[in-house]
């Protein structure tokens, strides 16, 4: 598999998450295999934990980010 191109379960490993977050937090990806080269520009939301390390705030809605 090419390292250019991102999956569900590579963008889970990188950012430390599980592919199930990944998937609840981005419902357009339930079609993908976690291990299915995803198309390039499709936005990604992931939330991310504050600068203190905590865990993201239920109040605040997503970013997406490009993978």
């Amino acid at each position: 598999m090419d390292e250019d191109y991102d999956t569900i379960e590579r963008i889970a490993r990188n950012y430390g998450i599980t592919v199930g977050e990944v998937l609840s937090w981005n419902p357009c990806l339930v079609g993908y295999r976690p291990d299915e080269v995803l198309p390039a520009n499709l936005p990604i939301v992931l939330l991310m934990p504050d600068d203190e390390g905590e865990e993201p705030s239920k109040d605040i809605l997503p970013t997406p980010i490009m993978p």
